[in-house]
């Protein structure tokens, strides 16, 4: 099951790529270090210390990616917690030589700007030289208001330490956000700089257009329109949205709402929230508003009137919906409630049933709760065929398993919650389940209990 796992877990590179989580790059650096010390590589051991390394990543990043900087944080401190203090120093020291060795090559990457020699690649295929001054410029229209705040020179000078010789378009515009969401814990004032810095990588994405082009406003009416014909075509959306006055519509949306959502916000709809097709998103943030409205008022009987209302307390932020209306609200399965509470029966069939469905309820976003007690204990006797019950627990450990294989809409881990009354007889026994010693057949890390 960890290694299920594994397979959806991600990390965020210095770039700001999200990738697939690679163990044996952790593997081969622990390796590397014991190495240096002169000491051979006992595979158990490793094995053990990558194993409490994956479990501390899978429970202390749930919500958004670890960045590789955590991610060494976390090996340092596990190579220490198993008092192997000579190979936590040699990984120290191999990280402070990648360290120097990344800042060498980022001093001939800003020689090379300065000199007029870096090359960047356009989208379609060109190779052109890095022109600072369109970088400046940029960073100039994203800071307009906060001049006093906001200093453009040091982001421009942290863009330049992020790219290199034969860059592409699409990682100058990460470089750019990264460049600026460095400088948050600074001054807040940064927070909506790196904003405004993302929709303009929205705009491209979305609409298809510079941030600068004078006819943005009827474009961006024009992109939810299109969003939602596309996605009735590619059987996203559900195809009684096109019951609303569509063009109606997208005149009431108020674009500049858009600067309500700080950087962080909008970096979470845009990476779990906006309809996509494909890799590419086909949702801007009011359209994503007006698109979770419509299927909330998708049942009224003045459904664009209704629509409009609430499309006015979402885009406002007065009132967020949960993450399964915000995920399912307009779609072919408008699955729109949060959590669920369900009552096992002491019956095999309805053990079973009840796993089957969690499962269905998780993949359409769903928080699930089991209440257990009804199981009886361990040594109790089966009727049927006359032997003893092994109890609640095993059945506790395949909902835990269920909960790791079923994540919630691809965008979030399955959450199930187990619950057992105190006066049952496997209390004690309950409330190990989350201990990290004993036998591992009857413990659920991946499960809460109450």
């Amino acid at each position: 099951c960890k290694m299920q796992l594994m397979k959806k877990m991600f990390v965020t590179k210095r770039n700001g790529e999200v990738v697939d989580f690679d163990l044996n790059k952790i593997k081969t650096a622990i390796a590397k270090a014991i190495r240096a010390t002169n000491n051979e590589v006992n595979q158990e051991g490793l094995d053990k210390i990558v194993e409490e390394i994956i479990e501390e990543i899978q429970n202390r990043f749930v919500d958004f990616y670890p960045n590789v900087e955590n991610v060494q944080d976390i090996v340092e401190k596990h190579l220490v917690n198993n008092d192997l203090y000579e190979i936590a120093k040699a990984y120290i020291l191999y990280r402070a030589k990648r360290r120097e060795e990344r800042e060498k090559q980022q001093e001939i990457t800003i020689e090379k700007a300065k000199l007029g020699k870096l090359r960047v690649k356009k989208n379609d295929g060109r190779i052109v030289l890095f022109d600072i001054n369109k970088i400046n410029q940029i960073i100039r229209d994203a800071v307009k208001g906060f001049e006093n705040e906001i200093s453009v020179d040091k982001i421009s000078k942290e863009v330049v330490k992020n790219i290199y010789d034969g860059v592409s378009i699409e990682e100058i515009e990460k470089a750019l956000i990264l460049a600026s969401i460095s400088f948050i814990e600074k001054d807040p004032a940064y927070n909506i700089v790196s904003s405004r810095l993302f929709l303009y990588k929205l705009y491209k994405e979305v609409i298809g257009e510079s941030y600068k082009n004078p006819n943005m406003e009827n474009l961006y009416r024009n992109s939810f329109r299109y969003s939602i014909q596309k996605g009735i075509e590619e059987e996203i959306l559900d195809k009684r949205l096109l019951d609303f006055d569509i063009e109606r519509l997208s005149k009431e949306l108020i674009l500049d709402r858009d600067n309500l959502i700080q950087y962080m916000g909008l970096e979470i709809l845009y990476d779990r929230y906006f309809s996509k097709i494909g890799k590419r998103r086909i949702e801007m943030p009011q359209s994503f508003w007006m698109r979770v409205a419509m299927g909330l008022a998708i049942n009224e009987k003045d459904k664009n009137e209704k629509a409009i209302e609430f499309y006015n307390l979402l885009s406002s932020l007065k009132f967020i919906s949960s993450s399964p209306t915000l995920f399912n609200s307009g779609t072919i399965h408008p699955q729109l409630s949060s959590c669920y509470l369900t009552t096992i029966m002491d019956d095999l069939h309805h053990i079973f049933k009840s796993y089957g469905d969690n499962a269905q309820l998780s993949k359409w976003s769903g928080g699930v709760a089991n209440d257990w007690t009804n199981i009886r204990a361990v040594g109790s006797q089966i009727k049927s065929n006359r032997v003893e019950s092994q109890g609640v627990i095993p059945f506790l450990k395949i909902a835990n398993d269920g909960a790791l294989a079923i994540n919630r809409s691809g965008r979030k881990r399955g959450a199930v919650a187990s619950y057992l009354e105190t006066w049952h007889f496997e209390i004690e026994d309950f409330l190990d389940l989350r201990r990290n010693t004993g036998d591992e057949r009857r413990r659920t890390h991946d499960m809460h209990t109450a």
